[in-house]
């Protein structure tokens, strides 16, 4: 058992760093549109407040009819994994709008802040 945690965190480390890192202090909204007038995905990172360097990560799809959330912060370097398996392929290309957010204490507190900001 201790081999596999060590190729574990050895292959961690191997691993680049991330081209997408979320930004404390900022609630972020990435809204991927499915027509004209209608957004299809919302994809909100924001901060905690607990936790420095931790975030919140939530995925809204309307042509999907569902919500998916972190239900604990995750460290900033795996905020771009999780957004690319919900389905955004390049965070770091994504065109994000960003507010002002000393932290929330839960997953999707500041995504009415950041929509009217966008």
């Amino acid at each position: 058992m201790k081999k596999n945690h060590a190729v574990s965190v050895t292959a961690l480390h191997q691993n680049p760093p991330p081209a997408f890192m979320p930004v404390e202090g900022q609630a972020m909204a990435c809204l991927i549109g499915g027509s004209v007038d209608r957004i299809a995905d919302v994809y909100l990172v924001e901060p905690s407040a607990r936790h420095p360097r931790f975030f919140f990560v939530s995925h809204l799809s309307d042509c999907h009819m569902r919500v998916d959330y972190s239900t604990k912060p995750m460290r900033a370097d795996f905020v771009e994994v999780w957004l690319k398996a919900e389905g955004l392929s390049d965070p770091a290309s994504a065109s994000w709008k960003a507010q002002a957010c000393e932290g929330v204490y839960k997953a999707g507190q500041s995504l009415h802040a950041v929509l009217g900001a966008a």
